[in-house]
């Protein structure tokens, strides 16, 4: 019988959001194709009726279309719907390459891109087994091969260092296998669906319906998670970690707050000293956007990838900045990048300059702008749109207020441009942020946020040192932060405070063991985070991590290690003898089985490669 003459076989839902551990079961993830179905994970088989009833192919065609359709149960409808297209303009067999080319796509070695977290952590497991057996030999340059084999095998990016223990090291942690192919099987999905057409105004605004499951079902994980864990310090104070979470930046709303709040600075700065306000508009050529405004697929796409459209943006940026200082034209204000409807990134520019350098400004962003395809129809239109700050509808921050607000929670935005609502578009858009690795939000010129946020740690006794750069972080006044350290175009060497950076040593009351923070879970040394302020004019350093957090230990701070201006003089640097020991005894404490490979044990043997080394024993 033919097979296009009745429903094809039947497809049993698989769950892609669990991962076998005991809190990742708390919530039912959710499935979905471009095609509308919205299917919960359930004990009992449930079935998706297949979209190709009608379809004129032969059975033993239909049963290889139905291989494919099962094998990348993420993207079924997507691919259903690419069938009928190609069968529908040629024929059958051409149908079937085009599934194949796809099914080429989403292979990675052996791997299924389209597999669950659980069956993705299976296969790291047995990589990882597999780097550890060639460990287990007497020859690290056995492993080292090894593990080089697997990770080109799987097109797989590595950090650019000459240790090749880092690297064995790596390729030893099922949990950074397991990330690696996460991150890929998300965004090789994603681009496909955006190639097939289930990311557009008609379809699924921004991303794909998958991945905005996907983060939706790990965003509440990780909130069961933050609330589970409970940290306390040295003076007794305990808290969950998404309490403490909630007083960051980490919260949407503070995010959202501090950013108008720097915003309104920079306009009040602007008005201050008479300088010119312009909202500026950047995106990419026809050739990197999938789709057209109106829906409909753009015959001129290359298949440029979002990340691939924001480097080129991020470039032009970096050109247009470069060529402002050459002119020493200088600005300050902010960048916000967001998605057009198909996902293809465009920037937002709020930016404040003198007068006088203003039209050569605009010039320079016009070279750059047009560098690509400049005579494409509708370039001069789309491209670069200029828009001057008119008093009269309003302030300059509310001309950006609504994308930022957009881009994080949505609060006061209503329904979006495609009538989606607010809560639903921010979701989308951090969707699309998350999978594709784009930053949002650039401050452009102005003092460095670092120094204000450490600042408002600080009680009042640390005015004097300070100056009234602490009261106005202490009063979130942005304006008068910036004008106290120096006003908004300030050079960093000039800054009256700037940040301290020290490794965060602490020691356990109890026991009296030193925990020393130099080095990652591979061994490799970290560059020293914050650990307070230094006052220019007199050199003095104010701490401003005084606690230390821990789940079961109490910890004391010790006064902060600082950096040392040379890399060569700290005895810490990428190469030198104590930094390429600790990454071998991380190596050993893992293939001899002093420690399993899972995160917590390779913690802990960094933990005590670090304990030997101040010591004296590597």
């Amino acid at each position: 019988a033919d097979a296009g003459s009745n429903p094809a076989v039947s497809t049993k839902i698989r769950s892609f959001s669990t991962n076998g551990r005991p809190l990742e079961n708390l919530q039912k993830p959710l499935i979905m194709g471009s095609a509308g179905f919205l299917l919960p994970e359930s004990k009992a088989p449930q079935y998706v009726p297949n979209s190709l009833e009608g379809s004129p192919v032969c059975h033993k065609s239909g049963t290889r279309r139905d291989d494919y359709l099962n094998k990348h149960f993420p993207i079924a409808a997507d691919l259903a719907a690419e069938y009928r297209r190609v069968l529908t303009k040629q024929n059958a067999e051409a149908a079937l390459s085009r599934l194949s080319e796809i099914d080429t796509l989403l292979t990675c070695g052996d791997l299924n891109l389209s597999s669950n977290n659980t069956e993705l952590r299976e296969y790291a497991d047995n990589l990882a087994n597999q780097v550890r057996d060639a460990a287990s030999s007497e020859s690290h340059l056995l492993a080292f091969a090894k593990a080089k084999r697997l990770i080109e095998k799987h097109d797989i990016d590595t950090p650019d260092t000459a240790d090749l223990y880092s690297i064995i090291n790596r390729a030893l942690d099922p949990i950074w296998w397991f990330r690696k192919f996460k991150h890929k099987r998300n965004t090789r999905l994603e681009q496909i669906q955006r190639d097939l057409g289930a990311i557009n105004k008609q379809k699924s605004l921004y991303c794909s319906r998958f991945n905005a499951s996907e983060k939706a079902f790990q965003d509440n994980l990780n909130k069961t998670i933050l609330e589970s864990r409970i940290l306390k310090n040295s003076h007794g104070q305990s808290y969950s970690v998404a309490e403490l979470a909630a007083k960051t930046t980490a919260n949407p709303e503070i995010r959202r707050a501090e950013l108008m709040v720097r915003l309104k600075g920079f306009e009040e700065v602007a008005d201050l000293r008479g300088d010119s306000a312009d909202f500026i508009t950047l995106t990419t050529s026809s050739r990197m956007h999938a789709y057209l405004h109106n829906g409909k697929l753009n015959p001129e796409y290359d298949g440029t990838t979002p990340k691939q459209a924001s480097n080129y943006l991020c470039n032009q940026w970096a050109k247009i900045r470069a060529e402002l200082a050459k002119k020493r034209i200088q600005c300050y204000g902010f960048r916000v990048a967001e998605p057009h409807h198909d996902g293809t990134p465009h920037h937002h520019y709020l930016l404040f300059t003198p007068k006088s350098d203003r039209e050569e400004l605009l010039n320079i962003f016009s070279r750059y702008a047009f560098q690509d395809s400049p005579n494409e129809k509708g370039a001069r239109k789309h491209r670069l749109k200029v828009e001057s700050i008119d008093k009269n509808k309003g302030g300059a921050t509310s001309y950006i207020a609504k994308y930022i607000s957009k881009s994080i929670d949505g609060y006061g935005v209503g329904n979006d441009l495609h009538n989606l609502n607010s809560n639903d578009s921010s979701h989308q858009i951090r969707t699309w942020a998350s999978t594709w690795r784009i930053r949002q939000f650039q401050q452009v010129g102005g003092p460095p946020v670092t120094v204000w946020r450490e600042l408002r740690k600080l009680n009042e006794g640390f005015g004097f040192l300070t100056g009234n750069a602490w009261y106005a972080a202490d009063s979130s006044n942005w304006a008068a932060f910036v004008l106290a350290m120096g006003g908004p175009t300030v050079k960093r060497k000039d800054l009256p405070i700037k940040p301290e950076y020290g490794f965060l040593d602490s020691v356990d009351t109890e026991t009296g063991e030193e925990i020393r923070t130099r080095h990652n879970r591979y061994g490799e040394v970290i560059r020293p985070p914050v650990s307070g302020l230094r006052i220019s004019h007199s050199n003095i350093v104010i701490p401003t991590k005084i606690n230390r957090w821990h789940e079961s230990k109490s910890l004391m701070a010790l006064e902060p290690v600082e950096r040392s201006s040379s890399s060569k003089e700290d005895g810490w640097s990428a190469g030198s003898s104590v930094y390429q020991s600790i990454s071998k005894q991380v190596f050993n404490l893992i293939r001899f089985g002093t420690s399993t490979s899972n995160e917590h044990s390779l913690q802990c043997a960094a933990s005590g490669a670090n304990a030997h080394a101040g010591l004296g024993l590597v």
